[in-house]
């Protein structure tokens, strides 16, 4: 882009990958993004190591734009003065490689509840960033379900700091949304984490669904019409502080008390 490195404000600041290994941004530059007609003055973490993507543009920025992206359309939709714009992803490259108060820009991740084989599982994440369903062993162990139902097999997942870690297998569960269910293979992830599910492209892809961090809901079709799901702020601001403890563990970070609990029904919820 030939832009000049001096523009970059340097700053070490930790970037958490899936594996809990950690790489630092080589510092900070703001740059003008011109989406259709938009054009927003938007702040980069810049990272110094090779990657399959030029950009990741994440939450901040989606949240400024008002945009709802869909990985099953392949397509980003925003407002703007003269109505909705939408802008089409490249599918060959692709291939290849409860509206929250805004006063106070939060930008939350998507956390939701589902049921997952008849057990209600909060502190679900919907990631369209990630190319895999991921459950982790733990949240297995919470749920009762039999080890043995997990077909081992090594599979290696990589995080944005470039580190990989060895998923423990993969399991298929029905996973149930609102009126409609679908047996959904994860890759068991065993190490800890902040959620207990992530929802990734297969299903959100399978499920045709739409996912917006700006309005923290989920929408997909059904036979019935269109029907949603709303996240939680709340969790998702507590999730996100525990991510934060986990990158720097020297600082503290103090988040509202919440409790886990297995109901006698066996569901795995939130207080």
């Amino acid at each position: 882009m030939g832009i000049d490195q001096f523009e970059i404000v340097k700053y070490p600041s930790p970037i958490l990958g899936l594996s809990g290994e950690t790489t630092m941004a080589y510092g900070s530059i703001n740059l003008a993004v011109k989406a259709g007609t938009v054009t927003r003055v938007t702040e980069f973490v810049v990272v110094d190591r090779p990657a399959s993507y030029n950009v990741i543009m994440g939450t901040p920025w989606l949240n400024a734009m008002r945009a709802i992206p869909s990985t099953y359309h392949l397509c980003l939709k925003f407002p703007t003065p003269n109505g909705i714009e939408v802008i089409w992803g490249n599918t060959r490259v692709s291939q290849g490689g409860a509206t929250v108060d805004r006063g106070k820009p939060r930008n939350d991740l998507l956390v939701i509840e589902l049921t997952i084989r008849d057990i209600d599982v909060a502190r679900v994440l919907i990631d369209t960033g990630s190319s895999d369903d991921i459950i982790f062993k733990d949240t297995l162990e919470k749920m009762g379900i039999d080890q043995f139902e997990i077909v081992k097999y090594p599979s290696p997942l990589l995080g944005l700091s470039g580190e990989t870690t060895m998923a423990y297998g993969s399991i298929n569960l029905a996973v149930k949304a609102r009126i409609v269910t679908r047996v959904t293979e994860f890759l068991v992830v065993d190490h800890s984490a902040s959620y207990n599910v992530i929802m990734g492209t297969p299903w959100l892809n399978a499920m045709r669904a739409i996912s917006s961090t700006y309005h923290l809901c989920l929408k997909f079709p059904t036979p019935n019409g269109i029907k949603v799901i709303w996240g939680n702020p709340r969790v998702s601001q507590v999730c996100y502080a525990a991510e934060q403890k986990r990158k720097r563990p020297d600082r503290e970070i103090v988040p509202r008390k919440t409790k886990k609990k297995v109901s006698d029904q066996g569901s795995l919820s939130q207080d």
